[in-house]
């Protein structure tokens, strides 16, 4: 599966600071800081001292803003809200954090950088500066993004927007937009960045924001590569790099550089693509940008990796792992890790490769947190509740518009085909027959395709209702909480339907509960679930036998007499291999019968195996020996674990072998002592991180149950 990477250029502007300003500033500066050499009032002192931090080059920020903030804070705490300079003070006190803050974030600070803004912030609401506000909550948003903090970012970009549409700040709005759409395109929800982008494209082409526009053309273009439509994603990118060169936008110009040296890389064309990613790190390298310079080296390292560039891959990966541990940023030490742990695997530096994947692991499921999904979902459902009807209005208007100008577009589009249509139809006489026999064939292909979407959708309907029939009859969460202690089932079906199954029935003598595994999975192991529970059914709530070797003694007598009847030619040793246990509590006694398949009891850190008859439910040369019957005296705090050969069989890890039993009772072990809803979040976080993106070759069930 290629990994689909996106560059998402989410323009967040800074407060106040405006970068290095040029060269004709310089004689301001210095004839601002003759004036401040000179004995000065406080006040005058701030005023020159503010206007210095917002002039300075990058480097420069701390030599002003520090002494500001030491001023303004000591006026602050001194002076009353109604102090004549109060607000004079407050506001430069807020300016000086907001660009200490993007100094500190340039020099990959974030923590500090982020503790500016969020005071900076403070003051701005003290001063109900509503654009500040919502500028700084842009760059807090950005922190949060490049930290993997994705409900905070979100709920802050939100919150940004709110703002602006209050004080109907079109730029503003846009950019919000857009920064939203960047959050859900890197969550993976396509079709809600793709609305969100266009929005703030829409807006962005009325007030005529060029760098805007450029920015809006690239992250569309790149949802065109994401759905397989290249050549349009190149058409978008190059036109979004000529519009940075005319602005002389080298921030942006190393980002188009770079998206379209990926385009080429997916193509193949890997001296194109080194070409461009080259030329894209030269910029990043002459303006300082740690962020983009990490993203060049993972892209270079991914070429030199396809080259069996080992070495060079590797300097260049780690030359990004510590920018990204740096900036502290887990997007960036996620894809080195993985290109590190890639190249050390191809290199054979085997213990390497392993502490890169448990580190690309590590950073991978903290960005992909479900939980963070819903949450961010639920705050962008509640701003869109919120939203005020007069913005609703102006969005009908301007799809209104958009509307009638796409219409006009059809129009024409249908009249130049018509004028086309003309031309061909000069043409069509010299292949009219040959025309109408594909014609005719195209109409057969169309009918048996139809033909087969609909077999395939009814076939598909009947295993979605026998998956409702098979659910309804395994054992419900309300009976088994009714009659059980603490418990939890680990149910994982390979396909819609099961040839696991686990069932259960309350008896005078105790509770009956059964782990099985049926001969096969999915459709056919369905059968065999649904013909052994109704036997079970049969066997226990009708004919009312308890113990539970006799049950599957005569569970096995009927599948051998269903399956095979007399008359039929061909044998069927059909089954299940299952763990069928009676629990009575009051006497503290467990007693079972067990098919192929042990089970454990974990009892004060230690681990019992119980075993089972070598033999399964159905025929086999030893259909005619009895199950065993065993009684097991239960201790409080005992957990009872029963299984099936799914979890254990499951490929998986670095190098594709099976889980294996001793990981699985292993594994167990170090779980047995938590609450129970808690170990079947870790199993399963478990089963999915060793199978990876490797298919499941089984059916999963494991019940825990302690008494």
């Amino acid at each position: 599966m290629v990994h689909r990477y996106k560059f998402l250029l989410i323009v967040l502007v800074n407060v106040l600071y405006q970068g290095a300003l040029q060269s004709q500033f310089r004689s301001t500066i210095d004839s601002l800081e003759s004036v401040l050499s000179k004995n000065l009032d406080d006040t005058t002192s701030v005023k020159i001292l503010n206007q210095l931090s917002e002039k300075c080059e990058i480097a420069d920020i701390p030599k002003y803003t520090e002494p500001l903030i030491v001023i303004c804070e000591k006026y602050l705490k001194s002076e009353k809200e109604s102090g004549l300079f109060f607000n004079l003070y407050l506001k430069c006190l807020s300016d000086a954090q907001s660009n200490l803050g993007y100094y500190l974030k340039q020099q990959g600070r974030i923590g500090e950088a982020l503790d500016n803004y969020e005071k900076s912030l403070g003051s701005k609401k003290l001063l109900n500066d509503k654009s500040g506000m919502a500028l700084l909550l842009n760059n807090i948003a950005m922190i949060y993004f490049n930290q993997g903090s994705i409900e905070q970012a979100l709920v802050s970009n939100l919150e940004s927007l709110k703002i602006q549409e209050q004080i109907n700040n079109k730029e503003g709005i846009a950019n919000s937009l857009n920064n939203i759409a960047g959050i859900y395109d890197n969550q993976g929800d396509i079709s809600k960045a793709l609305e969100f982008y266009k929005k703030s494209l829409s807006i962005r082409e009325g007030i005529k924001d060029q760098m805007g526009i450029a920015t809006s053309l690239n992250n569309i273009g790149f949802i065109y590569l994401g759905d397989g439509d290249t050549a349009t994603a190149i058409k978008y990118c190059t036109r979004t790099k000529r519009i940075h060169e005319t602005l002389d936008d080298k921030v942006g110009l190393a980002y188009d550089l770079n998206n379209l040296g990926f385009i080429f890389l997916n193509q193949g064309k890997i001296d194109t693509a080194y070409a461009y990613y080259s030329a894209s790190l030269k910029i990043r390298e002459e303006i300082g940008d740690k962020k983009g310079m990490a993203f060049s080296y993972n892209n270079l390292a991914n070429i030199y990796f396809k080259q069996k560039k080992y070495d060079k891959a590797i300097e260049l990966s780690n030359k990004a792992l510590k920018l990204g541990e740096g900036l502290g940023f887990p997007f960036i030490i996620r894809d080195a890790a993985l290109s590190l742990k890639n190249t050390y695997y191809e290199t054979k530096q085997h213990k390497e490769a392993l502490a890169m994947f448990e580190l690309y692991v590590q950073m991978r499921d903290s960005i992909n947190n479900l939980e963070t999904k819903k949450s961010a979902l639920k705050s962008q459902f509640k701003y869109e509740f919120e939203k005020k009807e007069a913005v609703l209005k102006e969005q009908q208007m301007r799809e209104r518009s958009l509307a009638q100008e796409k219409s006009q577009k059809q129009k024409l589009i249908i009249w130049t085909v018509v004028f086309g249509m003309l031309v061909v139809i000069l043409f069509l006489a010299i292949v009219f027959s040959q025309l109408q026999k594909t014609k005719k064939q195209k109409i057969l292909i169309n009918q048996q395709k139809i033909l087969v979407d609909e077999k395939q959708k009814e076939i598909l309907d009947s295993i979605h209702y026998a998956k409702r029939i098979q659910f309804a009859l395994l054992a419900s969460d309300n009976m088994l909480s009714a009659h059980l202690p603490q418990h939890f089932v680990l149910f994982k079906p390979k396909d819609v339907v099961s040839g696991d199954f686990y069932w259960a029935a309350s008896t005078p003598s105790g509770f009956v509960y059964i782990t099985a595994d049926c001969t096969g999975h999915g459709v056919p192991g369905a059968f065999m679930s649904l013909l052994n529970i109704s036997k079970l059914s049969q066997i226990v709530n009708e004919n009312k036998i308890e113990r539970p070797d006799l049950i599957l003694n005569n569970v096995r007598s009927e599948i051998i007499k269903v399956l095979n009847p007399k008359g039929h030619e061909q044998e069927s040793k059909d089954g299940m291999d299952a763990v069928l246990c009676k629990l009575n509590l009051k006497e503290m006694k467990l007693e079972y019968a067990s098919a192929n398949n042990a089970f454990y009891i974990i009892r004060k850190g230690e681990i019992l195996t119980c075993k089972a008859d070598k033999m399964p439910v159905g025929k086999g040369h030893d259909d005619s020996i009895p199950f065993t019957h065993n009684e097991i005296a239960l201790q409080k705090g005992d957990t009872i674990y029963t299984f099936t050969d799914g979890f254990a069989d499951q490929f998986g890890g670095i190098k594709g072998k099976k889980f294996m039993y001793k990981k699985l009772s292993d594994l167990l072990l170090s779980v047995s002592s938590d609450p129970l809803d808690i170990q079947k979040e870790k199993l399963n976080a478990s089963f999915e991180s060793w199978k990876g993106d490797l298919e499941q070759v089984d059916d999963v069930c494991l019940i825990g149950v302690r008494v």
